[in-house]
């Protein structure tokens, strides 16, 4: 388990799993968990809501492995519900011209550039060496994340993937190459190792003031560059790939809220397709 994981995860049990101090895992009943997430529903967000019922579910599971209880009481409790699970800041166009206007180093102007144009997470990003670049194929490969000091596997089969890139990126990436000779990695630190992610952190804020913008995540370049897929029309399952999520249905849940619930044009193109090919 990753380092990050254990801290949250011990985090979320001290913080919320008070409310079962003195109960018996064998006296759980699924109308205990129900009115458990109907509380924490109230003060928290969807996200969160699911993370901390996720964690209690795998608790469960793993009493059930070892015979303290028979069944699981969470299977049957209503889940928390909800609308989409991101609400972080997307970039508009000319904001992502400023931010990257505002930040004159070439690596830093890279890596924040690499993070809109490949929506790869910052870990993954921290994680690129240099036989990760394909210019040929014009693509970058996700094998590996740099994460709290260490290097770790991708977190599942869909996250090792690889990542399309555009003719300008390819530059950019051409050009930081070119001035970084010394070190296998593409985004290295000045002794040549892994940045910090709070070091990456640091310099991405700067950077967001300097160009006069709010205050956003690291993490919502990601959003945004899947926000810009959505908005030309790509198909879910692209998007899916590209970011790497297990399935559609994940995409899906995140970005929904992303996609046209109407396109007047959607009538008109079926029509055409059908009668001018067949009068």
């Amino acid at each position: 388990m990753r380092a990050s994981s254990l801290k949250s995860y011990t985090i979320y049990a001290g913080r919320h799993f008070g409310d079962f101090a003195d109960v018996r895992i064998s006296a759980l009943t699924t109308a205990m968990i129900e009115s458990f997430i109907t509380e924490k529903q109230a003060g928290n967000e969807i996200k969160t809501v699911r993370y901390i019922v996720g964690l209690l579910n795998q608790v469960l599971n793993y009493a059930i492995r070892h015979k303290y209880i028979e069944s699981n009481p969470l299977s049957a409790a209503e889940r928390p519900r909800g609308g989409s699970e991101h609400k972080g800041g997307i970039l508009a166009h000319d904001e992502i011209n400023r931010l990257l206007n505002a930040e004159k180093d070439q690596m830093y102007h890279c890596l924040f550039k690499l993070a809109i144009f490949s929506g790869a997470r910052k870990g993954e990003l921290l994680g690129l060496t240099w036989a990760d670049v394909s210019f040929k194929e014009k693509q970058i490969r996700i094998e590996r994340s740099f994460n709290s000091g260490a290097i770790y596997e991708p977190k599942n089969r869909t996250s090792r993937r690889k990542i399309d890139l555009g003719d300008d990126m390819l530059l950019t990436l051409k050009e930081w190459r070119k001035a970084n000779l010394t070190s296998e990695l593409v985004f290295p630190d000045k002794n040549g190792k892994h940045l910090l992610s709070q070091t990456v952190l640091n310099r991405f804020r700067a950077a967001l003031k300097k160009a006069g913008l709010p205050e956003v995540r690291f993490h919502d370049m990601r959003h945004t560059f899947a926000s810009l897929l959505i908005h030309q029309g790509e198909n879910i399952k692209v998007v899916q790939s590209q970011l790497g999520h297990s399935t559609p249905t994940q995409t899906l849940n995140i970005y929904s809220h992303l996609m046209k619930d109407s396109n007047s044009d959607v009538a008109g193109r079926l029509e055409k397709a059908v009668f001018s090919a067949h009068g």
